[in-house]
């Protein structure tokens, strides 16, 4: 919701000129995207929302968290492909500097090594570059920054919603804020050197 208005905003007086689509992919789990749509219409964007069943086809025969990884590839591909289709160059997501921590965390905690996703990457084999704008956004501000735009929540209707191991990193992170002065922003810089230096 903050993403679109962002670049809604932006749209109006940046001096490059840009179109705009809305894209919701629907997982299959039956979540209601209809105030999506209300607020894409508000801004002048037009909403497409793809249909899958990817949610119930990853946890079909996978456990939570390897479904999490299977669901999160599978709706890479269906935002990409939906992306093309609407001849779409780049993905704007809205991921902010919590979950870039989270995922740097869950890194080096899981998989014992030092990764995070970048605030652009272009996609050789989809020919697409996904961009970050709110990535130096802590979360508290984007959530703000709803209750005060009065934009409307959409419900998670994942059977797997805080049981991840982004949940569990999701919790490392509050507690580290509540005994380390400034800690995210350390973290950012960390995350800046990291961007710089990949």
């Amino acid at each position: 919701m903050v993403l679109t208005w962002v670049l809604s905003t932006l749209q109006k007086i940046a001096p490059v000129k840009f179109a705009l689509e809305a894209v919701s992919i629907d997982l299959g789990w039956g979540d209601d995207l209809s105030g999506v749509g209300t607020h894409c219409e508000s801004l002048g964007i037009r909403h497409t929302v793809k249909r899958t069943t990817i949610g119930p086809i990853a946890f079909k025969h996978k456990s939570s968290q390897s479904a999490c990884a299977l669901c999160a590839h599978l709706r890479r591909g269906a935002l990409n492909d939906t992306a093309h289709e609407l001849g779409c160059n780049k993905v704007a997501l809205a991921h902010h500097l919590d979950d870039a921590i989270e995922t740097l965390l869950m890194s080096m905690l899981y998989e014992g090594r030092i990764y995070c996703f970048h605030p652009k990457t272009y996609l050789d084999e989809s020919k697409i570059t996904v961009i970050r704008p709110l990535v130096y956004t802590e979360e508290v501000s984007v959530a703000a920054a709803c209750r005060e735009l009065g934009f409307p929540a959409v419900s998670n209707s994942c059977p797997a919603e805080g049981k991840t191991s982004r949940s569990e990193a999701k919790r490392m992170l509050q507690h580290l804020a509540a005994v380390v002065p400034n800690v995210r922003g350390q973290l950012r810089s960390c995350l800046q050197h990291f961007w710089k230096d990949a």
